[in-house]
């Protein structure tokens, strides 16, 4: 690879996010894929998925500057945010169905 950055080290995620503020565009990258999946994978939609995904990044931004590095790295941190959020949307839903179907939606899972 004859690219300047072929020795270069990435930042970590951490001062990625320290700068969420200036450039979102990095974080973003580095796990939009892995986090698409994971919300995929647990809720079966793909448009539901993308939907969590983009209100994960959304939070993440307006709260980047709550992150504290001494709690953990800045993916699970990431991570946490949409675990809540799929949370919040798995209660939504089960509220929203008759009640024999709401204990047949979990057996599912």
């Amino acid at each position: 690879m004859s690219d300047e950055r072929a020795g270069a080290v990435e930042p970590a995620d951490e001062e990625i996010l320290a700068a969420l503020a200036a450039r979102p565009d990095d974080f973003y990258r580095r796990h939009v894929r892995g986090l698409l999946g994971y919300l995929l994978r647990r809720t079966g939609d793909a448009e539901l998925a993308a939907d969590l995904c983009a209100e994960t990044f959304a939070a993440a931004l307006s709260g980047a500057r709550r992150f504290d590095p001494g709690r953990g790295p800045a993916v699970g941190w990431l991570y946490g945010i949409a675990r809540r959020l799929l949370g919040r949307a798995q209660r939504r839903a089960r509220s929203r169905t008759v009640p024999g179907a709401a204990s047949a939606w979990r057996r599912s899972r």
